[in-house]
């Protein structure tokens, strides 16, 4: 009982973790606001604490083990949409680093 209250507990952090990160995503860059953080640009709820480069270590090791525990709990059709989501937000950021580049 207890265990699965934990991972339910868990399983709603990092949901609620991945659609923080789709709001800041969706702002873009360039908004003068924090910079890269905790989990990439704005660092979310995590931004202005100072995090020690061992602190930001431990939660992005944190953030995929449970990234990955949750994408387990997926069916086959769901793990298909967030991976094409995923391609789909890699590309874009592709782009964006080649305008900058440019």
């Amino acid at each position: 009982m207890v265990r699965t209250l934990r991972f339910v507990t868990v399983l709603a952090l990092v949901l609620a973790l991945f659609a923080a990160a789709g709001a800041v995503y969706a702002q873009g860059p360039g908004r003068g606001r924090g910079g890269p953080g905790a989990f990439g640009p704005g660092g979310g709820e995590f931004r202005g604490l100072d995090l020690t480069e061992a602190q930001r270590q431990q939660i992005q090791q944190i953030t995929e083990q449970y990234r990955e525990q949750v994408f387990a709990v997926l069916t086959p059709e769901q793990q298909q949409v967030v991976q094409k989501r995923r391609a789909e937000r890699d590309a874009r950021m592709k782009q964006r680093l080649e305008r900058r580049q440019q």
